[in-house]
């Protein structure tokens, strides 16, 4: 899934917490407008994975913890 890999690379890539949140936001708000509410959770889930794949254990947590519109 290519917005999986891309969302992983771009939310690890953030240098602050503040450019993070703007990506975690960014990823999920876009995923949602393509493929609908009801696939988002999954999307999370698995974006978070990839992320702890990645080592980027903090920006797996930021995912999971982000608070959903």
């Amino acid at each position: 899934m290519m917005e999986l890999a891309r969302g992983s690379s771009y939310i690890a890539s953030t240098l602050t917490p503040a450019t993070q949140q703007a990506a975690i936001a960014e990823v999920l708000n876009e995923f949602r407008e393509q493929h609908g509410a009801d696939t988002l959770l999954i999307f999370r889930d698995l974006l978070a994975e990839s992320l702890t794949d990645r080592q980027h254990k903090l920006a797996a947590e930021a995912v999971l913890n982000f608070k959903l519109p």
